[in-house]
């Protein structure tokens, strides 16, 4: 059954860390996994209406899978598991984008809400910034929101009884132990993204390689309490480690 819905469905992992460090109000680790063979370009500055964005781009159909703005809202996309999938309906690619218009979570998710639920698949959409921070999803035929309070947030494909909590569990453990012994910072996000398990789809850097798919890229964003962001990417699997501060992008 996993296999299968792995097929069908892109699998990925968003890390929120939201007015819980000293200092840090946001810090987000985000892994794609998709499709081996599914081109996409790194992330790019872009003018969204009246905003300006720093995205990655789908080269097959279009739009992004997470980014930024220049209000300072991050926003990221997952599928949800096991979803009927439907062929003919638009892009989920275009709901960040959707997002990244906005200048504050509220509007956004009041910018989605706008959209038929029926003209997308089923998907969790995280969006952020330094005051508040909330979660709109879809089944493929609902929305639902959630506004988070401070604290850790874990969202994937398998969110909200979607399917196992084996990799969002194990993402608990990591973050808490970290907690207990001092503040949380990007390398230690870094480090997380990359950590791998068996069976593969269990841990964050995944590697399937029967089916052609895997962990395909990762970010890392903060933003300080002073204003000052961060925005570090991998372009390859994130256990390779071989990072780009993309920082001076930011719009």
């Amino acid at each position: 059954m996993w296999q299968a819905a792995i097929q069908d469905h892109s699998m990925c992992s968003i890390i929120l860390i939201h007015r819980f460090i000293s200092g840090v109000p946001v810090l987000i680790g985000a892994n794609r996994d998709e499709n081996k063979d599914r081109p996409a370009t790194g992330p790019e500055t872009l003018q969204l209406e009246h905003r300006k964005v720093l995205a990655p781009k789908d080269l097959e159909a279009g739009g992004t899978w997470l980014g930024t703005n220049d209000a300072g809202l991050f926003v990221g996309i997952t599928n949800r598991f096991a979803a009927t999938r439907h062929p003919d309906r638009r892009s989920r690619g275009e709901i960040p984008l959707l997002a990244l218009a906005q200048k504050k979570p509220e509007q956004a998710v009041q910018a989605i809400r706008k959209q038929s639920a029926t003209a997308f698949n089923a998907f969790h959409l995280l969006i952020a910034d330094a005051h508040e921070a909330r979660i709109i999803w879809s089944n493929g035929e609902t929305f639902h929101e959630l506004e988070l309070k401070p604290g850790i947030h874990i969202l994937t494909e398998s969110s909200f009884e979607a399917g196992p909590a084996d990799r969002s569990l194990f993402i608990e453990g990591y973050l808490e132990a970290r907690v207990k012994n001092g503040s949380i910072a990007i390398p230690d996000i870094q480090k997380l993204l990359g950590e791998k398990r068996d069976p593969s789809f269990h841990g964050l850097c995944v590697d399937v390689p029967e089916i052609n798919y895997a962990t395909r890229s990762a970010c890392v964003y903060q933003q300080r309490a002073d204003g000052e962001r961060e925005f570090h990417y991998s372009e390859v699997p994130p256990d390779q480690q071989q990072w780009s501060n993309l920082s001076h992008l930011i719009p």
